[in-house]
C-alpha cells in the first residue's frame, strides 16, 4: 500500500492557472468585478474506503485492553492517500467545469463554463461577478461535492463567501488590483532562510539580498590591484580569497538587520568552490581567508546566524556577475538597468579591508594576547600562591594564614 509506483498519476494544474483566469476575466468582462472564492472536503481522506484486501494492513490492537482496531478508511499519512485522493479531488473539479449557467437554470442565456481549480481538497472558483453566475457556480461546486463523495462531504466552515481579496492556499489573491502576495505572517516566517548571492572579479565585488533588494559593491583599489598581480595558487588575495570576502562583508553589512529571535540560517550563493568549502568549514591554510573565517565566525555570534554556502554557476548569478564588473563595457550598462530599483548598503571602512590580520579590524581590547617565547609556565617564577589547599566543586579553597604574593 505504500509502493508509490502503484499510486494513481495525479496531475495538479500550476496555482498560476488560478492567475490566468482572473486576467482572462477582466479582460472579457471590462468594468465587471471578479471574485473568488474557496472551500475543501470535510475530512477528505476518510472518505476513501479501502479494499477487503488492504485492510488487514490498517489494523492495531491493544493487548491489555483486549481491543482490536481496524480503518476501513485511508488514513491521511499514509503514502499513497494523497494521490488515491487527487482521483476524487479531480472528480470534483470536472463536474463543476461541464456545468454553466444555462445547465444549472434554464431561463439563463450564459453557457460558457464555471472555472474550477483543486489542489487534494482545496477547491477554488474565479468568476465574474454577471447575473447570478457567482450563486450558480458555488452551487454547481456543492452539487460535486455531494456527487462524489456524499453530504458529509460539504465542509461548510471552510466554503468562504465571495470575495476580492481572498487568502487562497497560502497566497493573498486581490482581483481588483491583479496581484499575488505572500502574507505577511509567512514573510516573517520566510525571513528565518535568507539567501544571498555573490561574485568577485579582478575588478571588485559584488553581494545580492534580494529579499531587500539591496546591494553591496566594492571597486578594487590600487593596493588590492597589486595583491591581485601578485597572487599565485593558493596564495595571496586570489579569487577564492575575493570571493570569501564576499561573505564576510555581507554577514557584518547585512547582519544587523536580520531577526535575532532565534538562529537565521544564511544561504549565500558562489560559482567558486574554494570559497564555498573555506567558508563552511570555516578553514584554510590561505592567512587572508583564516581572518575572513574569523570575522565570518564573529558576525554569526554577534548577530545570531549561521551562514551556510552553495555552489551557483556562474551562468546564473547575472546580476552579482555584472555587479563585479560594473566599471568596465559591457557590464556597465546591464549593472545599471538590473540595479535601478535597488539600495546600496555602504562598506565601513573599518571592515573595507577585512581580510586583513584580524586584529586590526577588530578591537584589541577584545581578543586575548598570544603569549610570547618568553613567556614562563604557569608556577614558574615568583612565590606560590597558595598551600595546603583543598578544591570543592571546583573551586580553590584558602587557609585563613595562606601567604599571598605582593603586588
Amino acid at each position: 500500500m505504500s509502493q508509490t509506483e502503484r499510486s494513481p498519476d495525479i496531475e495538479y494544474k500550476h496555482i498560476a492557472a488560478i492567475a490566468r483566469r482572473v486576467i482572462s476575466c477582466r479582460s472579457v468582462y471590462k468594468g465587471v468585478p471578479v471574485k473568488i472564492m474557496k472551500g475543501d472536503v470535510t475530512g477528505a481522506f476518510r472518505h476513501l474506503m479501502l479494499a477487503s484486501e488492504h485492510v488487514r494492513w490498517m489494523a492495531a490492537t491493544i493487548q491489555e485492553l483486549g481491543v482490536l482496531i481496524i480503518d476501513m478508511l485511508a488514513p491521511f499519512g499514509w503514502t499513497s492517500s494523497p494521490a488515491f485522493y487527487g482521483a476524487f479531488g479531480g472528480a470534483i473539479t470536472w463536474l463543476v467545469c461541464r456545468e454553466c449557467p444555462a445547465s444549472m437554470d434554464p431561463s439563463t442565456n450564459d453557457h460558457e463554463p464555471f472555472f474550477a481549480y483543486e489542489w487534494v481538497d482545496d477547491h477554488v472558483l474565479v468568476e465574474p461577478e454577471i447575473n447570478n453566475r457567482l450563486h450558480l457556480a458555488n452551487e454547481a461546486l456543492r452539487l460535486s461535492m455531494l456527487a462524489i463523495l456524499g453530504p458529509a462531504a460539504i465542509n461548510e466552515e471552510k466554503l468562504s463567501t465571495w470575495e476580492t481579496q481572498l487568502q487562497v492556499l497560502g497566497l493573498e489573491f486581490d482581483t481588483d488590483a491583479c496581484t499575488i502576495s505572500m502574507p505577511q505572517d509567512k514573510i516573517a516566517k520566510a525571513l528565518g532562510s535568507v539567501h544571498i548571492y555573490m561574485d568577485a572579479s579582478n575588478s571588485g565585488l559584488a553581494v545580492l539580498n534580494p529579499a531587500t533588494r539591496q546591494y553591496i559593491q566594492v571597486q578594487f583599489d590600487a593596493e588590492e590591484q597589486r595583491l591581485i598581480q601578485r597572487a599565485s595558487g593558493c596564495s595571496g588575495f586570489n579569487s577564492n580569497v575575493r570571493e570569501q570576502l564576499c561573505v564576510a562583508l555581507a554577514a557584518w553589512s547585512f547582519g544587523p538587520a536580520w531577526p535575532t529571535q532565534h538562529t537565521v540560517l544564511i544561504k549565500a550563493w558562489s560559482d567558486n568552490t574554494s570559497a564555498v568549502s573555506w567558508t563552511n568549514r570555516l578553514a584554510s591554510n590561505n592567512p587572508l581567508a583564516q581572518d575572513l573565517n574569523r570575522a565570518i565566525g564573529l558576525a554569526g555570534a554577534v548577530f545570531g546566524f549561521r551562514i551556510l554556502c552553495g555552489h551557483l554557476p556562474g551562468s546564473s548569478n547575472t546580476m552579482a556577475d555584472a555587479g563585479s564588473r560594473a566599471w568596465t563595457p559591457p557590464y556597465v550598462k546591464l549593472w545599471t538597468n538590473l540595479s535601478s530599483a535597488w539600495q546600496q548598503i555602504p562598506v565601513p571602512p573599518t571592515l573595507r579591508k577585512v581580510y586583513k590580520p584580524f586584529s586590526s579590524s577588530f578591537s584589541l581590547t577584545r581578543w586575548p594576547l598570544a603569549q610570547g617565547q618568553s613567556t614562563p609556565r604557569p608556577g614558574g617564577n615568583g612565590r606560590l600562591g597558595a598551600w595546603n589547599t583543598t578544591s570543592t566543586r571546583g573551586y580553590q579553597q584558602t587557609a585563613n594564614s595562606t601567604p599571598i604574593n605582593s603586588p
